[in-house]
């Protein structure tokens, strides 16, 4: 079973207020998807850097968090560019996802369906499933 850490930052105190909620939601995505929740990491901060959606402190925390869990997936339950992602994989070296592309994955036609997002597959899909 595949290992994942979430990520959930908020800009608002709405945001951070309904923040617990998302992540339970998205807690249940995963598990529905196949998947263990390693650890969630939740933080605040007013602006959200271009590059990788996170400050580089916080993608250090995030790597730390998972070298410590064994995690092999970081899923954000926002929604991320092509390029934010490929950063924060090249940064982590992991699989990172966001929600929509869970969602997409979790759904009826899971891999199939979402080979129209963009590196969408899941990390365990089978060899036929293009990445």
């Amino acid at each position: 079973m595949d290992k994942a850490i979430l990520v959930h930052l908020s800009r608002t105190a709405w945001e951070k207020h309904s923040a617990e909620e998302s992540m339970a939601e998205l807690e249940g995505l995963v598990k529905a998807a196949g998947a263990a929740v390693a650890g969630k990491f939740i933080r605040s901060s007013p602006a959200f850097p271009a590059r990788t959606f996170v400050g580089e402190g916080k993608v250090e925390e995030i790597g730390w968090l998972i070298e410590e869990t064994e995690a092999g997936l970081v899923i954000f339950d926002h929604a991320l560019s092509p390029t934010q992602q490929r950063n924060l994989e090249e940064d982590l070296k992991v699989r990172v996802i966001d929600r929509t592309q869970l969602i997409l994955i979790s759904s009826p036609g899971g891999p199939d369906r979402a080979r129209a997002s963009s590196r969408s597959s899941w990390p365990n899909c089978p060899t036929a499933c293009p990445d």
